[in-house]
C-alpha cells in the first residue's frame, strides 16, 4: 500500500474513533432518559413475545406504533428474560454508531477526506441524535438505514453494474418508519430517469418482496397500511395548508445544524449567480471521472428531494412535527453544508483546513450548549416523571384495581406497561375509535365531559390537568379521586408542570350531561 494511502486510511480511522467517542461521551448524561412512547413500543413487544400479536390491549390488534421493525427487534428481550429497557437502550446505541459510520461512508463518497472526517464529527455531535438515541426509540434504527442507503445510492451511481441494494435498504427502512417510502420511490425513479429500466424493475421487485408480506398483513389485520399514529398526529387531508410544521422543522434543524443550513443557502445563492455549467473548485465526487455528470446529478437529487419532500409531506398532512422527525433530514443538511463549504473555500491548504476546524468547533459548541442548557434539564426531570408518576400510577392500578379493569388515559405508555390493564387511549393512538372525537375536542374536554361514553365506559380515568383533582367536585360525584402525581413538563415546548389524577368513574351517577359546567 502506498504511504499516502496508508496515511489516508489512518486518518480516516482516527476520525471514526473521534466521532464515535464524542457521541458516546455526550450520551452519558442521558443514560436514564426515557419517554412515554418508549413504553408503548415495549408493551407491544411484550405482547408479541407472549404470542398475543401486535396489540397494545390483548385481543385488540391495533396499528398504534410507528415502527413495526422496532417492535420486532425489542421483542427478543422478553423471550430471553433480560431487561427490556436495557436491551432497547443498548440496541439504539449500537444502531446510532452504525448511523454515524454510514454517514461517514457516504461523506467519503461526496467530500474530500478532510471534509468527510469533519462532517462525520459534526453529525455525531448532533443534539437530537444524542437525545433520541438515549430515549430508545426507533430513530437510530431509521437513521442507520437512511445513511447506509444514501451511501449505496452514490455507489450505484458511480458503478451502474452494482445490484440495486439501495432500494432494498430503503424498503427495510419503510418498516422502520413509513416516511422512508419517499426515499424508496426516489431511488427507483432515478433509475428510470437514467434509462436503467431493468434495474428499476429489479429494485421494485426487491422492495415488494420485503414490504409485500407486511403490507398484506397490516391491511388484513388493521384494515389499512398506515399507522394509526399518522391519523392521530396529522389531519391527512389537503383542506388547507398550515405552515406551522415548516416553521418547526426549520427551528429544529437550526437548533443543531444552523451553520450547515446557512452554508447551504450561501452555496445555493453563489451557484445561482455563477454562469450555468461553470466547473466547481473541487470534484463533486471521487468517482466523478468514472461516471456521467447526469448520473451524479441524479444521485444528488435523491437526498436533496428528500430534504424538500419530507417537510412538504409534513405540511400537507398537518403534522405536529417533533425534533425526532426532523432528525431524519439531518444527514443531508450536514453533508451538503460541508459540501458547500468545500466548494466555496476548498478543503486543503491553510484556509480550507481552518474553515473546516472552525465549522466543526461551532457545531460542537452549539450542540453542547443545546444539550446542557435545554435538553438535559428537561429530559432529566421528565424521565423521573415518566417512571415515578405515570409508571407509579400504573403500578398503583396493578395493585389496587381488579384484573381486566379498563382505564381511560391520554399518555398510555409507562402507565400501560406497568399497570398491565386494558386502556382506552384518549389520544387515539391505540384506540382508533376515539380519533373522530380527538379531532374535534381537546383531550381535557374529552376527559371532563366523558365524551368517550359512546366508545367505551372504562372503570377508571387518569386526567391530565395543570392542577390535581380538578374533577373532584363533579355533579353527582361521578369522579372519585384516588391518587395523583405531578410531572415537571411534557416536553421542551411544554415545560409547565402537569398533574395526573386517577379517578374511579361511577357511571351509575352520570346523567349524560357535561360533568362540569
Amino acid at each position: 500500500m502506498p504511504a499516502s494511502a496508508e496515511r489516508l486510511n489512518r486518518a480516516s480511522a482516527v476520525s471514526i474513533l473521534v466521532a464515535l467517542g464524542i457521541f458516546s461521551l455526550l450520551s452519558l448524561p442521558f443514560v436514564e432518559y426515557l419517554t412515554d412512547d418508549t413504553f408503548i413500543f415495549l408493551r407491544y413487544a411484550r405482547h408479541l413475545a407472549q404470542g398475543l400479536g401486535l396489540a397494545f390491549n390483548p385481543g385488540e390488534p391495533t396499528y398504534g406504533f410507528t415502527s413495526v421493525l422496532w417492535v420486532w427487534l425489542l421483542s427478543p428481550a422478553f423471550k430471553l428474560g433480560i431487561s427490556p429497557i436495557g436491551w432497547a437502550k443498548g440496541l439504539a446505541f449500537l444502531l446510532a454508531l452504525g448511523a454515524i459510520l454510514g454517514f461517514g461512508a457516504w461523506a467519503r463518497k461526496r467530500l474530500s477526506p478532510s471534509a468527510a472526517a469533519a462532517a462525520m464529527v459534526a453529525f455525531a455531535v448532533n443534539g437530537w441524535l444524542v437525545r433520541w438515541t438515549a430515549a430508545a426509540m426507533e430513530t437510530a434504527l431509521v437513521l442507520a438505514l437512511i445513511t447506509w442507503g444514501l451511501w449505496r445510492t452514490q455507489v450505484e451511481a458511480e458503478e451502474p453494474g452494482r445490484r440495486p441494494l439501495a432500494a432494498l435498504i430503503f424498503a427495510v427502512g419503510v418498516l422502520a418508519r413509513p416516511e422512508v417510502a419517499l426515499l424508496l420511490v426516489l431511488t427507483i425513479g432515478s433509475d428510470v430517469l437514467r434509462g436503467w429500466i431493468t434495474r428499476a424493475v429489479a429494485a421494485a421487485v426487491l422492495a415488494g418482496i420485503v414490504l409485500g408480506p407486511w403490507l398484506g398483513y397490516a391491511h388484513a389485520t388493521f384494515g389499512h397500511v398506515l399507522p394509526d399514529t399518522a391519523a392521530a398526529k396529522g389531519r391527512l387531508a389537503l383542506s388547507g395548508l398550515d405552515l406551522d410544521p415548516l416553521r418547526d422543522i426549520v427551528k429544529a434543524l437550526a437548533a443543531t445544524s444552523g451553520a450547515e443550513l446557512g452554508l447551504m443557502a450561501v452555496g445555493a445563492g453563489t451557484l445561482a449567480l455563477r454562469k450555468r455549467g461553470a466547473p466547481a473548485r473541487t470534484p463533486a465526487s471521487p468517482g466523478a471521472a468514472s461516471t456521467s455528470d447526469q448520473s451524479l446529478r441524479l444521485a444528488d437529487a435523491i437526498p436533496l428531494l428528500w430534504l424538500i419532500g419530507l417537510p412538504l409531506a409534513y405540511v400537507l398532512a398537518g403534522f405536529d412535527v417533533l425534533s425526532r422527525y426532523v432528525l431524519l433530514l439531518t444527514p443531508v443538511v450536514v453533508l451538503y453544508g460541508f459540501l458547500a463549504l468545500q466548494w466555496l473555500v476548498g478543503s486543503s491548504g491553510g484556509v480550507g483546513r481552518a474553515a473546516l476546524l472552525g465549522l466543526v468547533g461551532l457545531v460542537l459548541a452549539q450542540n453542547a450548549w443545546l444539550l446542557a442548557r435545554v435538553v438535559y434539564p428537561h429530559t432529566h426531570a421528565f424521565s423521573r416523571g415518566v417512571e415515578d408518576c405515570l409508571g407509579g400510577l400504573g403500578r398503583y392500578c396493578a395493585e389496587h384495581t381488579p384484573p381486566g379493569s379498563q382505564v381511560a388515559i391520554a399518555d398510555i405508555g409507562a402507565f400501560g406497561y406497568y399497570a398491565d390493564r386494558p386502556v382506552l387511549d384518549l389520544a387515539g393512538l391505540v384506540s382508533p375509535a376515539m380519533l373522530p372525537i380527538v379531532n374535534q375536542h381537546p383531550i381535557a374536554d374529552i376527559a371532563r365531559d366523558l365524551l368517550y361514553a359512546e366508545v367505551a365506559r372504562p372503570d377508571y380515568l387518569v386526567d391530565r390537568a395543570p392542577e390535581p383533582e380538578r374533577l373532584a367536585g363533579s355533579p353527582g360525584g361521578v369522579f372519585e379521586p384516588l391518587t395523583w402525581c405531578r410531572v415537571e413538563g411534557l416536553g421542551v415546548r411544554a415545560p409547565e408542570p402537569i398533574a395526573y389524577t386517577l379517578y374511579r368513574v361511577h357511571w351509575d351517577r352520570w346523567s349524560g350531561a357535561a360533568a362540569i359546567p
